[in-house]
């Protein structure tokens, strides 16, 4: 169990908005100024950097864990576009082979269907061919 109570202090609006921006965890900043004025060892600046530097510690590990959710999510889009293009180029090769012969003309039946289970319009389908 710790050994810290609950409390409430009055701060001015100044104070708190310093203690919002420059620190992440504003009881242990208070705790260690307290604490170091005890001992008489009170140096603001020391406390202040150590305190900054946690804080921009804590981002940097939150922008990491960001990075790599980024980056798996870009990963995991890059797999699944290049088995899409792999796939529709499997198909469009099918289609090569079953046109061979077959008039060109986007109202060819022939060249409508397969266009169709290639997602392009016909005119798209004989360009490729």
């Amino acid at each position: 169990m710790s050994d810290k109570v609950r409390t409430s202090v009055s701060l001015t609006e100044e104070n708190k908005r310093y203690l919002d921006t420059e620190t992440n965890n504003r009881s242990a900043f208070i705790n260690d100024l307290i604490d170091a004025h005890r001992r008489g060892t009170s140096d603001m600046n020391d406390i202040v950097a150590r305190f900054r530097k946690e804080q921009l510690e804590s981002e940097r590990r939150s922008a990491e864990k960001t990075l790599n959710r980024v980056e798996s999510e870009l990963e995991s889009l890059e797999e699944r576009l290049d088995k899409q293009e792999a796939e529709k180029e499997r198909t469009l090769q099918k289609a090569r082979e079953n046109l061979d012969g077959v008039a060109r003309d986007s109202e060819n039946p022939a060249i409508v269907n397969w266009a169709t289970k290639l997602d392009m319009t016909p005119e798209q389908l004989l360009e490729e061919l």
